[in-house]
């Protein structure tokens, strides 16, 4: 879990605004798209299916320092842990924080850290695009909702003029409560997603997967890489936990396409379980909402060294020397 103090700040600030925190998900009225869709059963399964593995433990061995590095869409990264790309924040927290001063504590604070962070696409964020202002000052990454064409393919170029390292299409922004009922976010065709691909010049990932179906359609389609994610459990209901997912998915296509994952990562000991799985990068979300409204960019930077620290520290608890040992002989999934 996220240092608990910081995780109890984020808690009572929530709370005195009378905003949703996730452990109490049942319990207070839901806001449009953070807390969980219907019963919150996609929700709690990414989380009750992550309970259902242990880690081995191999201790006997020489002494070592694990290298965490790792790439991703063919970009290097100082560990295989990123912010999942959030946006709606300033509408969904009732103006606590604006768009932009999330947006910005969440770039500046994976900077600080040495990694690039990431953002989404919403109407706080669209009706003045502030994205490409943002990854011109501190670079990163961005997705785009999937609107009509011609927007998203407007909002690539200002992108790429500006410097971004890689753009993902959020096919799962399809169920955002107010875009999705003001019928300004649509489904994506294979031409649509064609016609998009040919646009991104720098490396291109599609968010949302959760179907082998379409994890082998977005790799015909020459994109770079997948996010396997259901919203975090915010879209709709009855969708499968994204490990699920993962585990059918990187069966198929590991090695051919970077894949990525999200869904109730708290820890770095999450994220090994993951990877284990097959995946190359574990996104967090709300763990990171919970980190800058606690302490802006210092939480986000502080977040990602105890998710480095408690991955670095399993990795010598399974005998994983780098990244690419830590594999689905490290893990146990008890059956019962």
């Amino acid at each position: 879990m996220i240092n608990n103090e910081m995780y109890s700040k984020a808690a009572e600030i929530l709370s005195e605004k009378g905003l949703y925190h996730f452990e109490k998900l049942k319990e207070l009225p839901k806001l449009p798209g953070l807390g969980g869709a219907g019963l919150g059963l996609t929700y709690y399964r990414n989380i009750d299916e992550l309970k259902k593995y242990y880690i081995k433990s191999n201790l006997i061995s020489e002494d070592f320092e694990p290298e965490l590095n790792t790439k991703f869409l063919g970009i290097e990264f100082p560990v295989p842990i990123l912010p999942s790309p959030m946006s709606g924040i300033e509408t969904n927290l009732s103006g606590l924080i604006s768009e932009y001063d999330f947006i910005e504590n969440l770039f500046q604070g994976c900077k600080k850290f040495g990694t690039l962070g990431l953002c989404g696409d919403s109407n706080d964020s669209t009706n003045n695009y502030i994205v490409p202002e943002l990854i011109k000052k501190y670079g990163g990454i961005a997705t785009c909702k999937p609107r009509k064409n011609e927007i998203i393919i407007d909002k690539i170029k200002k992108l790429q003029d500006n410097g971004v390292s890689a753009i993902g299409i959020d096919l799962d922004g399809l169920g955002g409560v107010k875009l999705f009922q003001n019928k300004e976010v649509y489904l994506k065709s294979k031409s649509d997603l064609k016609e998009i691909r040919k646009a991104i010049k720098v490396p291109a990932f599609l968010k949302g997967i959760t179907s082998l179906e379409d994890a082998k359609m977005a790799y015909e389609l020459g994109y770079d890489g997948i996010i396997i994610s259901n919203h975090g459990g915010r879209s709709v209901d009855y969708l499968p936990s994204t490990l699920e997912s993962l585990i059918k998915i990187s069966k198929e296509l590991k090695g051919k396409i970077s894949i990525g994952v999200d869904g109730g990562v708290f820890s770095g000991y999450d994220a090994f379980i993951y990877l284990a799985n097959g995946a190359d990068m574990v996104f967090a979300g709300r763990a990171f909402l919970n980190a800058i409204i606690a302490e802006e960019s210092d939480g986000v930077e502080s977040l990602l060294n105890q998710f480095y620290n408690e991955l670095k520290k399993i990795m010598m608890f399974t005998d994983c020397k780098k990244i690419g040992d830590i594999c689905n002989e490290k893990v146990v999934r008890k059956e019962h």
